[in-house]
């Protein structure tokens, strides 16, 4: 593997495909559809499940006990110092990282695409109005077609969200969760899906969390339907990279008091 990669890294004609953590000094290249749209190989991309070419890698626990250095070892994934192992070693880990709108200029093109009866400017306007001056967290939450069930990355997902927000990570901060949907079906029917989607969301990260916790996170449930795809939709794992619920965090705005 280091040597297929250092060659293609010294090939200007190389092209190899390779597992993201090993790529050495060669570049990662960016994947364009046949609509045109881009998406670029980031780890931020990787972690957020939005590269065409990535996919998760889960443990599966059998029903029976497992022995304890089984269990033991299934826990230790989840401790911070195991997560920086994975993330060393270049895979997605359940770190939460973070993107400003100002970083994604080529999602806005794709909405620009798009724009005409199916998918009206007011909603583009109104989706971008909130992503500006907001953080898009990697946190991404995807589901089966034409379904609100969350995937069993997703289900991850929540948990290692809900213990940041139990943490304090997001105090003073408005969580928006921002449903997407495919570009199969009617527009107006996909709008209203996306917005099931992100209440489901909304429950998981609810029922993840000790009860209570959660009451002072201030939630904003949206749908935005085909708004926002992410890449084209070419084969049948494209059309699920975009339907997703995305989480987006910004400053609280507190309303000014007047005073007489």
């Amino acid at each position: 593997m280091k040597d297929l990669a250092d060659a293609v890294a010294n090939d200007p004609f190389g092209v190899a495909v390779v597992p993201f953590s090993g790529l050495r000094t060669a570049r990662a290249m960016g994947l364009r559809g046949t609509c045109g749209m881009h998406n670029e190989a980031k780890v931020f991309n990787v972690q957020s499940g939005s590269y065409p070419l990535s996919f998760a890698l889960s443990v599966s626990k059998p029903n029976k006990r497992l022995p304890i250095f089984a269990r033991e070892f299934l826990e230790f994934l989840e401790t911070e110092q195991a997560q920086a192992v994975i993330a060393d070693l270049g895979f997605g880990d359940l770190g939460i990282s973070t993107r400003e709108l100002d970083s994604q200029g080529q999602r806005l093109a794709n909405s620009m695409m798009i724009i005409g009866k199916e998918v009206p400017l007011k909603d583009v306007r109104e989706m971008t109005a909130i992503m500006s001056g907001a953080q898009l967290l990697s946190s991404t939450f995807r589901f089966q077609a034409g379904s609100t069930r969350l995937d069993g990355p997703s289900k991850e997902n929540a948990e290692a969200l809900v213990a940041g927000m139990i943490l304090g990570n997001y105090a003073d901060k408005v969580v928006y969760l921002m449903g997407f949907s495919d570009g199969n079906g009617r527009a107006r029917q996909n709008k209203a899906l996306s917005k099931e989607r992100a209440e489901a969301v909304r429950a998981e990260l609810i029922k993840a969390a000790p009860g209570g916790a959660l009451d002072d996170v201030v939630f904003e449930v949206l749908g935005y339907g085909e708004a926002s795809p992410l890449v084209c939709e070419d084969t049948v794992g494209d059309a699920q990279i975009n339907r997703r619920v995305e989480v987006w965090v910004k400053d609280r705005v507190e309303p000014e008091l007047v005073l007489e």
